[in-house]
């Protein structure tokens, strides 16, 4: 790996600018950001190693990176910018393993090409747009702690016909949902009556 290909600054040892063209970019471990639109438009990468040192993402950090097909967020990052993701249209895989409290707005919208995606326990905001026109979107996957889904969440999501909850029927009531006028009228939630127990039920 060839560090020249980032512009790291000295002292927060944060990546401004990722200046490579291979298919694979693996930031260097100390890096504690990801800037604003560090990886901005490039084509070329495919996969992104994101180090277990790096604990926030910049707005659009990843947007229009038109070939990026796996993303995997450690535990270390807490927060992740407005349109960080927008335009990954062959984005298919997503892991979420850091501890953030919203997906943010726009974070995904246009990644034409992901299926499923499974928001992590600790997350209790959807951001308008976070799954805005992810046509190719058939499941989400919400953990128990979400308390808001914003206007606009996952419109445009015309392939989506399942929302999964982690919490019981009662608490899925509680949740604030802005976004039921975009759910396609084939979606179902799998949301249990009590804690273990399973249903299907139209979303509300």
């Amino acid at each position: 790996m060839c560090f020249s290909e980032f512009k790291i600054t000295r002292k927060d040892k944060v990546l401004k600018k990722y200046r490579g063209r291979q298919e694979e970019a693996v930031i260097p471990d100390g890096v504690t950001r990801i800037d604003d639109k560090a990886f901005y438009g490039c084509a070329s990468i495919k996969r992104v190693i994101v180090p277990d040192s790096v604990k926030s993402i910049g707005w659009a950090a990843f947007s229009d990176c038109e070939n990026l097909e796996n993303i995997v967020l450690p535990e270390s990052v807490n927060a992740v910018g407005n349109n960080a993701f927008n335009g990954c249209k062959n984005l298919k895989n997503v892991t979420i393993k850091g501890n953030i409290s919203k997906l943010s707005l726009g974070m995904f919208f246009g990644c034409g090409s992901l299926e499923s995606i499974t928001v992590p326990d600790g997350v209790t905001r959807v951001e308008e747009g976070a799954f805005g026109n992810c046509s190719s979107l058939k499941s989400i996957t919400f953990p128990a702690s979400i308390r808001y889904i914003e206007y606009g969440a996952y419109k445009g999501c015309s392939s989506l016909v399942e929302i999964v909850y982690g919490g019981t029927r009662a608490q899925w009531k509680r949740v604030k949902k802005m976004d039921t006028k975009f759910i396609p009228l084939k979606c179902t939630d799998d949301v249990p009556d009590s804690a273990g127990e399973g249903g299907d039920t139209a979303v509300n």
